[in-house]
């Protein structure tokens, strides 16, 4: 009986150690450790936005070439038949086939601006598309020193209060130990228990927004929200002189959305002249070549040439064409005659849709409404310079303001050590000395990381991209 027992207790305690080394070995898991330059490089390689808006580039690219295209080339049709050769009376020849080519180029000569227009329409894609781009990037890399700055300090409160936690769990121990021998009283040992129960709960809240601010900043930067992830306690964001005047200069001219903004206007004036541009007339000249007999591709020539004048009126329109040695297609391949083909034609098509009044004023509302966006934008340039320069001086202030909250904390501290070791007062004074001296260690790295953020939205407000100390990026 004595051996067995003495074997399930061994059982227990290897048991045990396998357990705690298991456990070591899960909380062994090496974090992955960031500074701000590599966060925000990520966040922007992963960023959907700033993705969408290179692809938007691309496609403005592809625009401007399709409608240089349009503009300069003409279009070709080249085709070939091999049918029944026809009598006189257009019945076929069974006994006879011919073959037909035929080369044909149609070109725009006068579209009422419609070419160049939409030419330009792809320019401006691009240049609407770069805006934005940098647009989404300003954004993305103030949305990550934001969340950069808000892990770094839940990181530090997190350290903070363990410490303190262990300082006043040591407190309570030694305080129930003098309970114990009558060298302390009940109220004594209840108010460091209270005291321990408020530093718990303070370490507890700053563990949850230590996972809350990690898995918000790997979703930023593209990391799985699981990924134990801890970033450096820097301040590498390059100071800018806080010159009111000179900044919303600045900002006037390099503000990417309001560059945007600049070309959203300039877009929608275009579409407005290329809605204007189909009330114009159309001019297009169509030429040909065929070649028919009976081998190929044939010692019979024809030859025409088209000119095709249009123009809409209202839901109807007119067409006039004139065309020379005009050819007649027919599916059968008839033989043709030396004869000189000159034809013109008038043409009507009532209610075909032909008209552009919703469109004309709707692109028109469109423009209106992007002037009116643009001068909203340029009134608020200056609010949005003076508030970013505010927040920026309130967080200087606030670091002043901790850093002597800090002495006063310090001197205190030093103070009720010594009143302690004369026993004239207790160790709870000490213990709430200590966590005021914490909060004010935090008011000052939380004044810091208010700066940092600070400088990130001037920078933004100004349109200018990050600069970090000791390089330009």
């Amino acid at each position: 009986m004595k051996r067995s027992s003495c074997f399930l207790v061994g059982i227990f305690f290897l048991s045990l150690l396998w357990v705690k080394n298991v456990t070591a070995s899960e909380g062994k898991e090496e974090a992955v450790i960031l500074n701000l330059k590599s966060c925000i490089e990520m966040a922007i390689k992963n960023d959907p936005e700033i993705n969408n808006a290179l692809d938007k580039t691309e496609i403005g690219h592809l625009k401007k070439n399709k409608a240089k295209r349009a503009l300069l080339l003409p279009k070709l049709d080249f085709e070939t038949t091999y049918g029944p050769k026809l009598d006189y009376f257009g019945r076929p020849i069974t006994s006879e086939d011919i073959h037909r080519c035929k080369a044909s180029i149609e070109k725009a000569l006068y579209k009422g601006g419609e070419l160049i227009t939409g030419y330009k329409l792809g320019e401006k894609d691009i240049k609407i598309a770069e805006y934005d781009h940098r647009k989404k990037i300003a954004d993305v890399m103030v949305e990550t020193t934001e969340k950069y700055y808000n892990l770094l300090s839940s990181q530090e409160h997190v350290e903070k209060y363990k410490t303190l936690f262990r300082q006043t769990e040591q407190t309570v121990a030694l305080i129930k130990e003098k309970f114990q021998i009558g060298a302390a009283i009940r109220i004594e040992v209840l108010e460091a228990e209270t005291l321990l129960n408020e530093v718990k709960y303070n370490l507890i809240r700053s563990q949850g927004d230590l996972k809350e601010a990690m898995a918000a900043l790997n979703e930023q930067i593209g990391h799985d929200t699981e990924v134990i992830s801890r970033v450096v306690c820097e301040f590498p964001i390059q100071y800018v002189p806080e010159d009111t005047r000179m900044l919303v200069a600045q900002a006037q001219k390099n503000r990417p959305d309001l560059l945007y903004r600049e070309e959203i206007v300039e877009y929608q004036k275009l579409n407005v002249d290329l809605n204007k541009s189909k009330n114009l007339p159309n001019l297009s000249l169509i030429g040909s070549y065929a070649w028919e007999g009976e081998d190929s591709p044939g010692d019979k020539q024809e030859w025409s040439v088209l000119l095709n004048l249009s123009i809409s009126l209202y839901d109807s329109t007119i067409k006039s064409s004139y065309s020379s040695n005009q050819i007649y297609e027919n599916e059968y391949n008839f033989q043709f005659e030396d004869e000189d083909f000159d034809v013109e034609g008038l043409k009507l098509s009532i209610f075909d849709g032909s008209s552009n009044r919703v469109d004309l004023a709707s692109s028109k509302a469109e423009y209106r409404l992007a002037k009116n966006r643009l001068e909203k934008l340029k009134r608020t340039i200056a609010k949005d310079v003076q508030v970013a320069v505010n927040k920026l001086r309130e967080a200087e202030s606030l670091e002043k303001t901790a850093i002597k909250s800090i002495e006063y904390s310090e001197e205190k501290l030093k103070i009720l050590k010594k009143k302690l070791q004369l026993e004239e007062i207790s160790k709870i004074d000490v213990l709430e000395a200590q966590a005021d001296l914490i909060k004010a260690e935090s008011k000052k790295l939380q004044a810091q990381y208010k700066y940092s953020i600070a400088i990130a939205n001037l920078y933004r407000a100004i349109g200018k991209r990050l600069e970090w100390e000791g390089a330009l990026e």
